[in-house]
């Protein structure tokens, strides 16, 4: 016997060793090709030890103490072979561990090549691809054989490919490596985003001898990025730019304005009546007027102009590289005109017009948030002077602008400590003049706030005014008590609800509250719901109506007349009572016919519904309100709003006191 080297030697040693113990049929420490144990009576035959023929490169292994595996290559001739008279075997070993640790690192990464889920090329020194595992054909849709001698740039959709071909090139000489993404096309022509991957191995002498490519289809992972970007950018229902993109492209322009000395516009667009669609035809007609809105207006600008969605019904339209600001004014007419043609929704044939408002860059300010406050103040100012209408902006709108702020900051002062009292109003019978009821007014004790006709507006304009028309209910209903802890029998005290009072969860839930935790009877109230508004939120109103109908609380329509409601609404409605508004009462007795004063009180008969004629301030008009037959009367004739303290006296509830 002979090794070819000694650790081949101590190996044959051992296996013989082990070969001797043929009796032994348990596994052992010696492990045939494939890495299976061997028992020692099988360690002969399968070293081929006593075989007539001659055996080439059997390998076998040995375990050693450290379980280490010592593997070896063994070449048996028998003796007779090798034309020499002897009996036996000869055995030529080699150690082949090293080898064989290198085979099987080559046959595992073999099997991650073939299974891996990313696509693998491997590719010539030419970039060419050689070899291409079972991902790499699902991801392209060509079989290897298709493959072989494409280049995986080959798959980026034509107008892409000769710029990403120079810049894989480039990094390749810089660094050797090359990763990125575009745009790619399977062999069935359908497109999909693909990632690659490129390493290329270089030779001694610096050339590149093979590369070896990655790639990934990323074609849902790149459309969820795409998704999140056009949120971050977009208003997802009109697909406009929003807010943010509208900031970038100001900043710019403006800068670009102020080189060129040129001019920049910024008109602030809000929808007229676009609530009223919303609340009686439903938000679904409501997104699609606002689709339809944001198509008419990129239809009247220009490519270079931008239109955002400011947020409901509120656009900005920017105009750059103006020479001055009549080509903005023209623009506005052209979106009001726009705006004028009829929209049919889902059978609705609806009339939308907007306010605009106007401010020029640099004379209305010198930066985008100071443009388009001013504009944002322009808007409103068009809206005061009748809609439908744009209007530029002017300093004096500046300082209204400050007055309000200054305003709405009191208030929200005043909103939190409560800071307001109630006054109250009696209602008589037109008849007997007896007190039949009060309506409760609010005050600002902050003689800053003014009168209700300036803060109350204020308040529905900042938000402020669910809250403040909360107080008004709370405050009500406390009062009724304290009266009623007086011993005295109140009559009926009418509130005035806000739009944003008007949803049944908010109304009904602060009444219901302010009823129990007061110990009062629901029938201590009534609410007054103005018509206008009635009109605007009818569906919210039917709710809510109905549930103080159900409390037995008296509902009463305040200033009838003025929102054109149709009889078909109000014989739908619960309603107890119709509150003349005061501007028709003035017609009479002063030389005016009355004629709606007339017509509402003809209605209101036909309907079996109670009539106050408010701001009676004459005995010629209440007289004449009697013929037409008004049931109760409001207004100075007969008292002007009182405090609390003064209200026991007046209705004669400690003694006799005529009103």
């Amino acid at each position: 016997m002979r090794s070819q080297n000694r650790a081949s030697y101590r190996l044959l040693d051992g296996l013989l060793a082990r070969a001797r113990q043929a009796g032994n049929e348990e596994a052992g420490d010696v492990l045939d090709g494939d890495g299976a144990p061997l028992p020692p009576a099988r360690v002969a035959a399968q070293i081929g030890i006593g075989s007539r023929d001659a055996i080439a490169g059997r390998v076998v292994g040995l375990t050693a103490g450290d379980k280490q595996i010592q593997w070896v290559s063994l070449d048996v001739f028998p003796a007779s072979t090798l034309g020499a008279m002897l009996d036996g075997t000869v055995i030529v070993a080699s150690d082949v561990t090293e080898q064989r640790v290198r085979s099987k690192r080559l046959e595992v990464a073999l099997k991650i090549f073939q299974v891996a889920t990313q696509g693998f090329f491997l590719l010539d020194q030419d970039g060419r691809i050689i070899a291409a595992n079972e991902a790499s054909e699902r991801i392209t849709g060509y079989v290897e054989a298709e493959l072989t001698g494409l280049s995986p740039l080959s798959f980026c959709v034509p107008d892409m490919r000769a710029a990403l071909q120079d810049a894989v090139e480039q990094s390749l000489r810089a660094s050797g490596a090359w990763e990125g993404e575009f745009t790619a096309q399977q062999k069935t022509g359908a497109s999909y985003r693909l990632w690659c991957s490129l390493t290329a191995f270089q030779n001694p002498v610096g050339e590149i001898e093979y590369s070896i490519a990655t790639i990934s289809d990323i074609t849902e992972k790149w459309a969820a990025q795409e998704r999140i970007s056009f949120l971050v950018n977009f208003d997802p229902l009109t697909e406009l730019p929003n807010r943010g993109m509208l900031d970038g492209w100001m900043d710019f322009a403006t800068a670009e304005a102020r080189r060129r000395q040129g001019r920049l516009a910024v008109l602030f667009v809000d929808l007229d009546n676009f609530k009223w669609v919303n609340d009686s035809l439903g938000h679904h007609v409501g997104d699609l007027l606002l689709i339809e809105v944001a198509r008419r207006v990129k239809l009247v600008v220009r490519e270079s102009d931008i239109v955002v969605r400011q947020g409901g019904d509120e656009f900005i339209v920017a105009l750059q590289g103006l020479v001055d600001g009549r080509e903005a004014s023209r623009v506005a007419e052209k979106l009001l005109a726009s705006f004028g043609q009829p929209v049919v929704i889902d059978g609705h044939r609806l009339h939308v017009g907007a306010s605009i408002g106007i401010s020029i860059f640099p004379e209305d300010g010198g930066d985008k948030d100071e443009l388009l406050k001013n504009a944002d103040a322009a808007m409103y100012e068009a809206k005061r002077a009748g809609r439908g209408q744009y209007a530029f902006y002017s300093p004096i709108l500046n300082a209204q602008a400050v007055s309000y702020a200054k305003l709405a900051a009191a208030l929200r002062t005043a909103v939190m400590r409560g800071a307001f009292d109630l006054v109250f109003q009696p209602q008589v019978d037109a008849r007997t003049r007896r007190i039949t009821g009060l309506e409760a007014l609010i005050r600002a004790q902050d003689p800053e706030l003014g009168p209700p006709s300036v803060f109350i507006p204020v308040a529905e304009r900042t938000g402020l005014i669910s809250d403040l028309g909360e107080w008004v209910i709370v405050a009500a209903c406390r009062q009724i008590r304290q009266w009623l802890d007086m011993g005295f029998e109140p009559p009926k005290m009418a509130i005035n609800v806000s739009s944003l009072q008007l949803r049944s969860q908010s109304l009904t839930k602060t009444i219901g509250e302010a009823v129990v935790s007061s110990r009062i009877p629901h029938r201590s109230l009534e609410i007054e719901i103005t018509e206008t508004l009635l009109m605007e939120r009818l569906d919210e109103a039917r709710e809510a109506l109905a549930w103080l109908r159900q409390h037995g609380i008296v509902v009463a329509i305040d200033d009838f007349g003025t929102g054109y409601s149709s009889l078909a609404y109000l014989q739908s409605l619960p309603i107890d009572r119709l509150k003349i508004d005061g501007s028709f009462v003035r017609e009479l007795g002063n030389g005016g016919g009355g004629v709606v004063a007339r017509a509402i009180l003809s209605l209101a008969k036909s309907l079996s519904l109670e009539v106050v004629a408010e701001g009676v301030e004459t005995e010629a008009q209440a007289e004449l309100l009697v013929e037409l037959g008004c049931g109760y009367f409001q207004g100075y004739l007969f008292g002007r709003p009182i405090t609390a303290d003064e209200v026991p006296e007046f209705c004669g509830w400690g003694g006799s006191r005529a009103p």
